[in-house]
C-alpha cells in the first residue's frame, strides 16, 4: 500500500504546478503524516477510555481552537472568517467539512479503537488512493501512467495487507 501511495505521489504532480511545488508540498504532507502518526498513538490510549464520537468531538474542538488562536498570531481572524462565512465558501466547504473532517475523523478513530494502531493508519494513509479515481473523474484533473499504477499497486497492497 505504501509503495502504491509513493508512486502517486511520485507520478501525481499536475502540470503547471509551480517550480519547487512538488517538493514544498512533499515536505508538508510529510510533516502532517507524522503529526498524523503521532495522533493515533495518542488516540489509541485515549480510546480506552473515552468514547469514539466524544473523542471525535474534542479533537474538532480542540483543532478549532488551535486554528483561531493560530489565525489571531498571524492577524487574520477576522479576513478569514469574513472570506470563510460567505456563501461560496460555506457552500462547498460544508459538505467538505463533513464528510472529510468529521465523518474520516470519526471512522479513523472507530478504526484505531477496534484493530491494531499500525494497520489503522495504513489504511487511513491511502487517501491519495481514493482521491485520484475523485480528481480524474469528478474533477476532471489529468495524472500521469505512474500515479495511475500507484492506485493499482495500493489497492493491493490495501487487499495484501487485510488479507494477510
Amino acid at each position: 500500500a505504501t509503495a502504491g501511495v509513493a508512486l502517486v505521489v511520485l507520478g501525481g504532480v499536475p502540470g503547471g504546478a509551480p517550480p519547487g511545488a512538488a517538493w514544498k508540498g512533499l515536505a508538508l504532507g510529510t510533516g502532517a503524516a507524522a503529526c498524523q502518526a503521532a495522533g493515533v498513538l495518542l488516540a489509541k490510549r485515549g480510546l480506552a477510555e473515552a468514547d469514539d464520537l466524544a473523542a471525535t468531538a474534542l479533537r474538532l474542538v480542540a483543532a478549532t481552537a488551535a486554528l483561531a488562536v493560530l489565525a489571531l498570531v498571524r492577524g487574520d481572524l477576522g479576513r478569514s472568517l469574513g472570506r470563510l462565512l460567505r456563501p461560496g465558501p460555506l457552500k462547498r466547504l460544508g459538505p467538505a467539512a463533513t464528510i472529510g473532517t468529521f465523518a474520516g475523523l470519526w471512522l479513523m478513530l472507530l478504526g484505531i479503537a477496534r484493530t491494531h494502531s499500525g494497520i489503522a493508519s495504513a489504511l487511513h494513509s491511502t487517501t491519495p488512493l481514493f482521491t485520484l479515481p475523485i480528481a480524474i473523474f469528478v474533477l476532471k484533473e489529468r495524472f500521469g501512467a505512474l500515479a495511475v499504477a500507484g492506485s493499482v499497486a495500493g489497492v493491493a497492497g490495501i487487499a495484501i495487507l487485510l488479507l494477510g
